[in-house]
């Protein structure tokens, strides 16, 4: 509610009445006050403060009526006669109005005035900035050849750069603080209203009715009163007189007052008078110099612009000025740069000193003495004529010769030599000037028939017309590039969004399209690439939008004249006659956008506008038909639409935003549409099966993330293989900017002038050296490209740094989009869906679950050379540094190829992972899966099916919205953990079943697994549908039976043969040749590679069904992960059957059991229990002992594995708190300790490992470390900016890296290690005696 407005609540007439109430005091920040009367009210649902005082009694009102309706709920609400009675500003009957103007008056002046700095279309605005308006183009670099060439006739570069200084100084908001003055003088047409109003007022400032400019009367306010000041009242960042008539300016003139922003009294008609500072710049035009007194302190606040004097013809001025609306934001962009380059007090010291003393009597010694002038003359003899003439006429001041020089060049073409040449006869009206005409000779040409549309278009795809003139299929099953065909026939393509075209089909008189009014109508617009259309009539003309988003622009230009965006499935129609040469230039004012509200697009009736107003509108929607405060928030007091006509109301709002081609993501809503579906009495099902076919993302990003149409599987392409790796530091202001934003101390060693960087490191496999390329160009970059490149999370990163710089990005961009792909404030667009494809394969993406984890980690693990730079990403480098900077981004090359050996089995696995389906081996593991299983089949999840899982496993519940932990069993190790699901009192989590009952220790301990679980749950719930499900079990089934493949032709190897042609056909002829002509060792470890490949499919089924990302493999309607629901309600059934026999369960881990007092008669019942849903048990292990502390870390003995006892049982741990290999060894084992065993491997995630020393030395480690407890180290401390604190499980003792003491090994502090196995044995005494415990017979 607004900080000035209260609610007054009473009780009369057996109702409620409501009405506003008005508060006096001086935090007020809503609304602000200007000569006791209502100034400006903030606006936040368009952000923006508003004059209107209307709007603003429709805001105070709107805030009444919400306040009423939460207070009374909608029930009274919709009560007519009881219900409450609001009192509304908007009713002049109640005297509401009135209180409101005397509250204004009360509050006297609290305002700021508003729109000081101008806000443009790309501009964010903040309340804080007090804008009420838009320019409706946005402030963007982009060329102005129109706007160039017409004022560099017209002034010299000198006066130009007044101008522009004067405007930057505007639209950086600090005319303010600048006490200038700007006069154009110079005779009738020469230019002087062309700039100050037609480009500038009219254009640049958005004209009169924007109010950043604003008209006034020069001559009104050279006085010394403060009438005619009403022109203040708005506020105007530019006032302007293109036709001013000054007398003497003197120094008590109000207009002196209003350039130095002196206080001024304004008076404005049938308003009170107030008290202001101006905040404007003011500009005037006149044809005659200024007479400033001679004691004015204007002559060092007036600038004074000249034009040439030379004219432009009328028609290539017309021309220039139908041009300059589309150079808006260039110019604008211009005047900002010349402002910043030349800074505030650039013209402090600048005096016009030509207007003082250029004056009539010059001009008439010129005329009455041209006789003597016209031939040319010496500035000698010119001055004594001058002399001699001033004598005569008596002049007061005589100029002194050098001025004389300087204003008789006026007169002149040139002066060389001290001798003036080519005299000027217009200058005294005796010759009229010649028109210049402007080099710009109509670029609108037709006569190339090979286009650089198709060369550079030739890679996007494109298909032909079919009879009907439409595309001849849908563009998801279009294979042709446009390279492909043959563009002189009627074709469609594909091109990107902000690619759009100007179509012109102006007709004539009679009717017919009419190239003439074509070709004059699109001349008008800036040169660019062009094409006649088909019936060599109509124009096109191409452009590369950068004004912001291009589906916000207007369809119509003009009549007959189309702007065409290319959005969503929307395509080029095209068919190529005759084009130009030019290449596509970028556009970024000129076109009409389509109409806002308050300068913001809505979302309504008639389609998408942006992402946070139809997330919006979803809530609303859902709200108003549940009203829920848990699960929607506030409840809106609106009639209750059902359950079935809303969800049909979110599925046409998602259909416009998927058909709009704008990017958007809505997924975090998807679980609550979902539940809100589950929801409806009666039409839960088609609610389901409507959101399951909803799009919760735009197109772009389904297919960024979930890529399925991939080219055939290339075993060797060819290329050399490189490894790489990137590195990006910021520029000193960038860091300053951040350390700023975070609140960090600025390191002052770092000099203010270092640049940001990008590194590039790469080299070819199996080779020595290298490559280093520091800050290198785009083609450099672009040749790696011909490497098959090979990095570490490189898809997700690496690609489309190296991308973005070989498409000219500088390395502040490239830091810029860095902090985009992996800073905090993340954004989804800032990644190129071209770059994912320029690498050969990510080694962290084929990697194996077991092996995902960080390079630097595999360094420490593999013992590969570990180097981690040390200083902050966020700091610059230094030029001292970047030799070392160099080699620590070459050793995680060197480090990239080595781990790329050691995973080389995983390698393989992706390898023929990408043959089994026509992929490639860059492609993700899930897409390279999904594309196994869904291939052929349109819409998979049209085929999925939704089991209830309370009608296999009866009493089970789910509830989104949370269940009463007291519904919830309070037995030993019953543990509560989502609280969104109930089966027999406990809670099955939603990813998977973990349960320690009692920990304690326990003897002859069973440990029955379930082969493949997860597989074998989707495999029984059929959540597949028929087909995929079959190909998923023969994935499962294939993979089992390569396994024990002995020889090629045997059962097994036969039975792989036929399961593999049931997921895909020609699958099993890729294995046969793989497997062909191997035997023995050969053959088995080949086997092994494809079971392996099938088992990281199989893994990444799960994955996906269980996913937060739609994807096809995941089921909408699945709201509660039923694959591993599944798993775990069976799992606390079979626990609770086998205490039911009076059998001891010791540990439940999704898939696992462990049961104390083990026999045949449990074992039996355990597997038997398992086939009736579905699921086969395996003996995997018994332990003689085991003791468990809790469901994820014990330690056991280990005496039979997979049914066979074993000749040399052993002791096995899982979780941390038994497995350090010193306690391990020490307590267990009872292995020679090492001096490895010491070490312990630490890391911390977005900060830095720090060893502070006692002597206050600071050695920086890294993110990722190996480390020893030492008698004489440092503190380990994490250093996150200013914060510090100690890492995880050091604090109290002190630590060395572990190469530095690892020949040291007295400086290990033995009394650590001795306290953590203390602790383990204090652990292992609270449920029995350690050492009975650990004393195992034989031992």
């Amino acid at each position: 509610m607004f900080d000035f407005l209260k609610v007054v609540k009473t009780y009369q007439k057996e109702r409620y009445h409501y009405k506003p109430t008005f508060i006096v005091k001086s935090s007020i920040k809503d609304i602000m006050t200007r000569g006791g009367a209502f100034y400006a009210i903030y606006d936040e649902e368009t952000g923006y403060w508003t004059k209107s005082k209307p709007r603003a009694i429709e805001l105070i009102d709107k805030q009444v009526r919400e306040y009423a309706a939460k207070d009374a709920g909608p029930e009274a609400m919709a009560d007519t006669v009881h219900g409450p009675h609001i009192q509304y500003m908007a009713d002049s009957s109640n005297m509401l109005s009135t209180q409101f103007d005397r509250f204004c008056k009360t509050m006297g002046d609290n305002w700021i005035a508003l729109d000081q700095k101008m806000i443009f279309s790309n501009t964010e605005v903040k309340k804080h900035d007090y804008a009420s308006k838009c320019l409706d183009y946005p402030l963007v670099e982009s060329p102005t050849p129109y706007y160039d060439a017409l004022v560099s006739v017209l002034y010299s570069p000198d006066e130009q750069e007044k101008w522009e200084w004067a405007v930057g100084a505007m639209i950086s908001g600090e005319q303010n603080k600048i006490q200038k003055m700007f006069a154009f003088y110079g005779e009738p047409g020469t230019g002087k209203s062309t700039i100050i109003s037609k480009i500038f007022a009219d254009q640049i400032f958005g004209g009169l009715d924007m109010g950043y400019a604003v008209k006034f009367e020069a001559n009104n306010v050279v006085g010394g009163d403060s009438f005619g000041t009403d022109f203040l009242e708005n506020d105007s960042v530019l006032v302007y007189d293109d036709d001013a008539e000054l007398g003497i300016i003197n120094c008590r003139s109000t207009l002196n007052k209003i350039i130095s922003h002196e206080s001024i009294r304004v008076n404005c008609k049938f308003k009170a008078p107030f008290m202001t500072k101006s905040n404007c710049m003011i500009f005037i035009g006149s044809n005659d110099p200024i007479q400033l007194s001679p004691n004015s302190g204007m002559k060092r606040r007036l600038i004074d612009i000249r034009p040439t004097g030379i004219l432009v013809d009328a028609d290539t001025y017309d021309d220039c000025m139908e041009h300059i609306p589309f150079e808006k934001s260039g110019i604008a962009w211009r005047c900002l740069q010349v402002y910043k380059t030349k800074g505030r007090h650039y013209y402090d010291h600048y005096v016009a000193e030509d207007m003082l003393n250029r004056t009539s009597p010059f001009h008439n010694f010129v005329t009455e003495n041209v006789m003597e002038l016209k031939d040319g003359v010496s500035l000698a003899k010119a001055y004594d004529l001058y002399v001699a003439y001033a004598e005569s006429c008596k002049f007061k001041n005589i100029i002194v010769r050098y001025k004389f020089r300087d204003t008789l060049k006026l007169y002149f073409d040139k002066y060389e030599d001290t001798r003036f040449e080519g005299f000027r006869w217009e200058k005294i009206g005796k010759e009229k000037p010649q028109p210049k005409s402007i080099d710009i000779s109509s670029w609108l040409n037709f006569d190339c028939n090979v286009s650089l549309f198709d060369k550079e278009f030739s890679d996007m795809p494109a298909q032909y017309a079919n009879e009907e003139g439409t595309p001849s299929c849908k563009w998801e099953n279009c294979k042709t590039l446009l390279k492909d065909i043959d563009t002189s026939k009627l074709h469609y393509v594909k091109i990107p969004i902000e690619h759009i075209v100007i179509d012109f089909d102006i007709k004539g008189d009679d009717g017919k399209k009419s190239f003439k009014k074509n070709f004059e109508a699109a001349s008008k617009f800036p040169p660019t690439y062009a094409e006649l259309s088909k019936s060599g009539c109509g124009i096109h003309l191409h452009y590369i939008y950068t004004g912001g988003d291009p589906t916000e622009l207007s369809r119509m230009f003009d009549d007959n004249v189309e702007v065409k965006v290319f959005s969503g499935n929307s395509s080029l129609r095209r068919c190529l006659t005759l084009c130009n040469n030019l290449l596509i230039a970028t556009l970024a004012s000129g076109l009409p956008l389509k109409e806002t509200k308050g300068g913001k697009d809505l979302l309504d009736e008639k389609g998408f506008k942006n992402e946070s107003k139809l997330k919006h509108t979803i809530i609303k929607a859902m709200r108003n038909c549940d009203p829920d405060p848990n699960l929607f928030g506030k409840v809106m007091p609106n009639l209750t639409p059902s359950h079935k006509c809303t969800i049909d109301f979110i599925d046409m709002l998602l259909k416009d935003a998927y058909r709009s081609g704008q990017t958007y993501d809505v997924r975090d809503l998807q679980q609550t549409i979902i539940t809100f579906a589950l929801a409806s009495t009666n039409k839960s099902d088609y609610c389901l099966d409507l959101v399951s076919n909803m799009h919760f993302c735009s197109e772009d990003i389904e297919k960024a993330e979930n890529p399925i149409d991939t080219p055939d599987y290339i075993p060797d392409d060819g290329r050399e293989i490189a490894f790489f790796d990137v590195e990006i530091a910021p520029s000193y202001k960038q860091y300053i900017q951040y350390c700023k934003d975070n609140g960090i101390d600025v390191n002052k060693s770092i000099p203010k002038d270092t640049p940001a960087h990008f590194l590039v490191c790469y080299k070819l496999k199996d080779k020595d050296g290298v490559v280093k390329m520091l800050d290198p160009k785009p083609d450099d970059v672009h040749k790696m490209f011909s490497y098959g490149l090979i990095g570490f999370n490189n898809r997700a990163y690496d690609n489309h740094m190296c991308y973005a710089a070989s498409q000219g990005y500088s390395p502040e961009e490239l830091y810029e989009l860095n902090c985009k792909i992996i800073g905090k404030q993340t954004s989804k667009n800032a990644k190129f869906g071209q770059a994912y494809n320029l690498s050969k394969t990510d080694i962290y993406d084929f990697a194996s679950s077991g092996n995902k984890k960080g390079l630097k980690k595999f360094e420490i693990e593999l013992g590969i050379k570990h180097l981690e730079w040390d200083r902050p990403w966020y700091e610059p480098i230094p030029d001292e540094r970047l030799s070392d900077w160099c080699d620590y981004c070459s050793n995680d090359v060197i480090s990239t190829e080595k781990v790329f050996y050691y995973l080389e089995e995983d390698y393989e696995a992706r390898q023929i992972l990408a043959r089994l389906t026509g992929g490639t081996e860059n492609d993700t593991t899930n897409t390279l899966t999904t594309k196994l299983l869904t291939d052929g089949i349109n819409d998979p999840q049209s085929q999925y099916v939704y089991t209830d899982l309370s009608t296999i496993f009866p009493g089970y519940r789910y509830d989104p919205k949370g269940i009463p932990k007291e519904e919830y069993s309070t037995e030993p190790g019953a543990k509560v953990s989502t609280r969104k699901s109930i089966y027999m009192g406990e809670d099955p989590s939603e990813g998977g079943f973990a349960n320690c009952p009692q920990p304690g220790i326990y003897y002859k301990v069973g440990l029955m697994d379930i082969a493949s679980m997860h597989p074998h749950s989707a495999i029984r719930l059929g959540v597949f549908g028929k087909t995929i499900t079959k190909r998923f079990e023969a994935l499962v089934e294939a993979r089992v039976s390569i396994k024990h493949i002995k020889k090629i032709g045997d059962e097994h190897y036969n039975k792989a043969i036929e399961y593999l042609e049931v997921i895909r056909e020609g699958s099993s002829q890729i294995i046969i040749d793989i497997l062909s002509g191997l035997d023995g060792d050969e053959l088995k470890k080949k086997c092994k590679s494809i079971a392996n490949a099938l088992k990281t499919a199989i893994n990444s089924v799960y994955g996906l069904t269980s996913a937060n990302f739609n994807n096809a493999l995941r089921d909408p309607k699945n709201v509660d992960n039923i694959v591993a629901k599944y798993g775990a309600l069976f799992m606390i059934t079979l626990k609770h059957a086998v205490q039911e026999m009076g059998y001891t369960v010791v540990h439940i881990k999704t898939d696992s059991i462990k049961i104390a007092n083990f026999d045949d008669k449990i074992k039996k019942f355990v597997m038997d229990f398992g086939k009736k849903y579905g699921y086969t048990f395996e003996h995997e292990a018994t332990y003689d002992r085991i003791c468990i502390v809790d469901d994820s870390q014990y330690v056991a003995y280990e005496i039979e594995a997979d049914e066979e006892k074993l000749d040399k049982p052993f002791w096995t741990v899982t979780g941390a708190k038994f497995a350090p290999p010193y306690l391990f060894k020490t307590l267990f084992s009872h292995e020679e300790i090492i001096f490895n065993d010491y070490c312990e491997t630490k890391s911390v995630s977005d900060a830095a490992i720090h060893l502070l020393y006692p002597d206050g030395g600071d050695k920086f480690v890294g993110r990722i470390g190996s480390f020893v407890c030492t008698v004489d180290g440092g503190e380990m401390v994490r250093v996150q900016g200013n914060k510090v604190s100690a890492v995880t499980g050091t604090k109290g003792y002190l630590w060395a890296e572990a190469d530095a003491i690892e020949k040291e090994p007295e400086r290990i502090n033995k009394d650590y290690y001795r306290t953590e196995i203390d602790k383990a044995i204090e652990c292992i005494n609270q449920y029995g005696d350690f050492d009975e415990f650990v004393n195992v017979k034989g031992e």
